[in-house]
């Protein structure tokens, strides 16, 4: 697992956003309206529990690391990554399209997300409630450890144990996978139809949320 996005200065980045300073995106040599948009709105400081995209500050322009990548997007604005592999699946906006795009050093790394990395953050923020809803309840099962175990059994032979008592919570209301799921695409295709054709990142997103994979 990477190391957490830092903002760094206070000034430059508030407790939820990651933005550049003019210096910072000038150096970088930005598109008007993304040079704008990252030293004023900036991305969200995200976590890694919404399939494991972090954004990253430093922003770096750089060659995508493979053949087929560089043919596709000549210059990317490295923003962050996958937590689930650091070091191969990044994250990247296209500065020719503004597109934003997944690559790493395999051609299959490579697939367009979305069309803007505002409709990028919009997707995540719409997935999280719709896949924290979809999970399984969590079990009320747990380990104990050598000290507790050996209490236990002392209190069974005196005949004093007494039933642990079962965690008060609230139960998890029943939800239509399906239902749920489609609504979900409808919501992405209307945002950003481009982000659901064939050979890209949400499809297999979509894909895997219905097998319960993710």
């Amino acid at each position: 697992m990477g190391m957490p996005p830092t903002s760094g200065t206070a000034d430059r980045a508030g407790p939820d956003r990651i933005r550049l300073t003019p210096d910072e995106a000038a150096a970088l040599d930005l598109p008007p309206t993304l040079h704008d948009w990252l030293t004023t709105t900036g991305l969200p400081v995200l976590d890694g529990e919404t399939l494991g995209v972090t954004f990253q500050h430093p922003f770096r322009v750089t060659p995508t690391p493979s053949a087929a990548s560089t043919k596709r997007w000549p210059r990317l604005l490295d923003i962050g990554y996958e937590q689930w592999e650091p070091e191969h699946l990044r994250v990247g906006i296209d500065l020719d399209t503004l597109a934003v795009v997944g690559y790493g050093p395999e051609p299959a790394d490579n697939a367009f997300i979305n069309s803007s990395v505002q409709t990028f953050i919009t997707f995540l923020e719409h997935y999280r409630p719709v896949s924290d809803a979809l999970k399984p309840a969590e079990s009320s099962f747990r380990i104990i450890g050598p000290e507790e175990a050996a209490e236990m059994i002392r209190q069974l032979h005196e005949g004093t144990l007494k039933p642990r008592p079962k965690p008060k919570a609230e139960p998890k209301p029943r939800i239509n996978r399906k239902k749920a799921i489609d609504e979900l695409r409808d919501t992405f295709t209307a945002a950003d139809p481009d982000a659901l054709k064939r050979n890209t990142y949400w499809p297999r997103i979509i894909s895997q949320l219905r097998d319960g994979l993710i």
